[in-house]
């Protein structure tokens, strides 16, 4: 396993498929997401990742709920967070690859420098 949260992503589509139009579903998901999230304060590598809350948006649409205004207000909720969670990856990717671009550009040039010192 890469990654901790792969394991409760795993739970999380189980529970899924265990537990697919039933109340019960609802209820199961919401309390692993609490979960990682509050284990996630001390342990970072269980920090919910966006296939977490992607898991937990739709262990929501298929439990079966009466109260529906309730489970759409949880999953636009969650979603928000999603939101929040996917830019915060752009910002920290598009870093990483522009600090790699830069480094490979002090490369090549360090590069080019050695070949003109050689001819």
């Amino acid at each position: 396993m890469d990654n901790p949260i792969t394991g409760y992503n795993a739970l999380l589509s189980l529970c899924t498929k265990v537990l697919y139009g039933k109340q019960v579903l609802y209820d199961k998901a919401l309390s692993i997401l609490a979960k990682l999230k509050e284990t996630s304060n001390t342990h970072l590598e269980l920090k919910p990742n966006t296939e977490t809350m992607s898991l937990t948006i739709k262990a929501c649409a298929h439990s079966k709920r009466e109260d529906h205004e309730a489970v759409l207000g949880t999953a636009t909720r969650i979603f928000s967070e999603l939101a929040v969670l996917t830019s915060i990856d752009r910002k920290r990717n598009s870093h990483w690859i522009e600090e790699k671009h830069i480094t490979y550009n002090k490369y090549l040039r360090k590069d080019e420098e050695g070949r003109r010192d050689e001819a």
